[in-house]
């Protein structure tokens, strides 16, 4: 049985430290290496790091001052020693059956990576997407899904990999949505991807504050990174290509809901850029089978007043929420 190596980044999680920790320590799959990362957490998390290692001795903790969460993973690769990695996030949890079915999913298809599903979590209400069954996919292939989001994802979190898809790559350090400018460098090294219809992993969505999901500098690296992707798959992925397109326009409507969270919205320097970018593509946009029926009335909306989609961008992060 070869080891697994669980890989948890540790930043101002504490009230949600254990039920990450203990979805991990209570898996089937039992050969495992815990990672804990404490990215100079100010809010105790780094104590109870070193409680939860006492606990268990699979557990390994390093201690490091606040670089991000791509520094943190980094650092947990460096010392990893197990044959397969998997990323959790310090307030998210697992299947206690994630990792051991993952594993067999490798094993059973050969392949360098498995993928599994996600349960969505915004407060009480729980939901998930799953495709009808397994696939196996060839980077392309895969690609086209996890960019597209139609039974895949861009996360590093929910996947498991050979160690060795490691070797040539590390997460980018001082970037918002560092997944994005890591799933092509992941993807492109494994031969064979598994894409598993379940859904195994627990993704919280916590920040329901507006003050916490408004604009800043760094939202743009959404944009930068799907762009990036863009470029790399039109030279060495088109099947993919359609994927990218859909990221790309996609990136420039997320920002687009972050920056009218903000009073002040008409005052954003990149305001006018993003609605030219929407306008220009709306067509492209309308058509694209990867867009939901609700963002596309959203585009149209953009395309006639900025201000009454705000209102419906208003309305639904309420409705999330409350």
């Amino acid at each position: 049985m070869e080891i697994v190596t669980v890989i948890i980044p540790v930043y101002k999680t504490k009230p949600y430290l254990k039920s990450c920790v203990y979805s991990v320590r209570n898996q089937t799959y039992k050969n495992l290496e815990i990672i804990l990362v404490d990215d100079g957490s100010p809010d105790g998390a780094g104590e109870l790091c070193e409680r939860l290692k006492d606990d268990d001795p699979r557990i390994v903790v390093i201690h490091q001052s606040n670089q991000g969460l791509s520094s943190a993973r980094n650092a947990a690769l460096d010392i990893s020693s197990g044959e397969y990695v998997t990323f959790v996030d310090s307030d998210d949890t697992i299947d206690t059956c994630m990792i051991e079915n993952l594993v067999n999913d490798i094993e059973i298809y050969d392949a360098d990576i498995a993928e599994c599903q996600f349960h969505e979590v915004f407060g009480k209400r729980v939901i998930h997407k799953s495709p009808n069954d397994t696939k196996v996919c060839t980077p392309e292939q895969a690609l086209l899904i996890d960019l597209s989001s139609i039974g895949g994802s861009v996360a590093a979190c929910g996947k498991l990999y050979r160690k060795k898809i490691f070797n040539e790559h590390r997460f980018q350090v001082g970037r918002l949505g560092e997944d994005t400018f890591a799933i092509i460098d992941s993807l492109r090294q494994a031969k064979r991807i598994v894409i598993d219809h379940r859904p195994m992993y627990y993704y919280y969505h916590r920040n329901n504050s507006i003050t916490t999901n408004t604009f800043n500098e760094r939202t743009m690296d959404a944009i930068i990174g799907a762009k990036r992707n863009l470029d790399i798959v039109a030279k060495v992925f088109p099947g993919a290509l359609p994927g990218a397109i859909f990221r790309y326009d996609w990136s420039y409507l997320w920002v687009l809901d972050r920056i009218l969270l903000d009073e002040e919205w008409r005052d954003n320097k990149y305001i006018d850029t993003i609605l030219l970018h929407v306008r220009k593509n709306i067509i492209r946009i309308l058509k694209s089978q990867y867009f939901t029926r609700k963002r596309k009335i959203g585009a149209l909306m953009i395309s006639v007043s900025p201000a009454l989609y705000r209102k419906l961008v208003l309305f639904t992060w309420r409705s999330v929420w409350n």
